[in-house]
């Protein structure tokens, strides 16, 4: 004798069940697949992203580190700098002038913890440089209206001896040290070969706030 789950009826619905769960258990693996490659795809939009930006920022981050050996250099090669110079802490370079490679630094001077511009400026004459330390000399006394003000200047010779002690290199440098302006990288002149006129020197040292 037939039982009732053994009619036709009852295997036929049994079947519909099953077609609906492996129906259902397609849907999911599908909805799961979309999902993994949606993720995928996330993952390597992400990495394309962060390689981009790398590819930007490396040769940014390799000018700082540039900038910064520069300025030790310059201090080591110059006979007794001062030690304010000493205890200023590099942050960031805002622009260099080539060919001459003058630079303007913010740094962080260590024994107040205050941001300042420093300018350097390298002379191709002693008279040259005298001109420009006198120049920011007056600017630092008489101040004009809506500019900087000029902190310290310093006029050292930079000099560069070969191993076998002969003297390789040898040129004024001047560091113009100014109050924290982050447009301090538009006050670069154009090269200083032949010496600086008045009006470049002053747009080295002047920003308006």
């Amino acid at each position: 004798m037939l039982t009732t789950s053994g009619t036709p009826a009852s295997r036929g619905s049994s079947h519909d069940l099953l077609a609906k769960l492996t129906k259902r258990r397609e849907e999911v693996e599908r909805e799961e697949m979309t999902r993994a490659l949606m993720f995928e795809e996330d993952e390597r939009s992400h990495e394309e992203v962060e390689r981009a930006k790398v590819a930007m920022e490396t040769p940014l981050i390799l000018e700082q580190d540039a900038a910064h050996r520069e300025f030790v250099r310059l201090l080591q090669k110059c006979l007794d700098p001062s030690i304010m110079l000493k205890r200023l802490n590099f942050e960031r370079v805002l622009a260099v002038r080539s060919p001459t490679d003058n630079m303007v630094l913010r740094m962080v001077d260590s024994a107040t913890n205050m941001h300042c511009i420093v300018h350097t400026i390298r002379c191709a004459s002693v008279d040259e440089a005298d001109n420009v330390v006198m120049l920011a000399r007056q600017l630092h006394h008489h101040r004009p209206p809506h500019t900087v003000e000029v902190l310290h200047v310093f006029q050292y010779m930079y000099q560069q001896f070969a191993t076998h002690g002969n003297l390789n290199e040898c040129w004024p440098v001047v560091f113009v040290v100014t109050e924290d302006c982050m447009e301090g990288g538009y006050w670069l002149p154009p090269s200083p070969r032949p010496p600086l006129p008045p009006a470049d020197i002053l747009h080295i040292l002047n920003a308006v706030h």
